[in-house]
């Protein structure tokens, strides 16, 4: 599946725009309450730097977003780390993430292929082409928590 079709690239969800989508959506509130959002806040500003919500059920990452100010400053991965323990390794882990194609998408399926992430599968989100990435299940141990808080409201 090509992910820029004929579709110009304004049509296709910016990385950047992620979190903005997510305050109008039920999801996020659901997650918080059944504790599979995770949130890093900067100490300093009280801003939030970035999130990721994650389905124990259908164990897979179903959202994630750092604000660009902290991209590259560690946060995409600690969050990552911290989302894959709280989810059964010993199974395969599912994220839904942009496809080769597209540009500003580059960075995120670096990251997942760096933590065991392949392409699995072309799929459609929101009406978006999209990829389906896989970690294959591993008999890896679940660690413990970074400094991150969970968001619950």
């Amino acid at each position: 599946m090509v992910c820029t079709g004929n579709r110009s690239v304004k049509d296709i969800q910016h990385p950047a725009d992620m979190g903005e989508e997510l305050k109008s959506k039920a999801s996020g509130k659901g997650s918080v309450n059944r504790y599979e959002m995770l949130t890093a806040v900067d100490y300093m500003s009280g801003n939030n730097m970035g999130f990721i919500i994650f389905s124990r059920e259908k164990n897979s990452i179903t959202w994630f977003a750092v604000s660009e100010p902290y991209r590259g400053r560690g946060v995409v991965e600690r969050l990552l780390k911290t989302a894959l323990r709280q989810l059964n390794t010993i199974k395969d882990i599912t994220v839904c993430t942009f496809c080769a194609d597209y540009p500003l998408g580059i960075a995120a399926r670096a990251l997942y292929k760096k933590y065991g992430f392949t392409v699995e599968k072309s799929t459609e989100h929101n009406g978006f082409p999209r990829s389906e990435m896989m970690r294959p299940a591993s008999s890896e141990n679940r660690g413990a928590g970074m400094d991150l808080w969970i968001a619950k409201d």
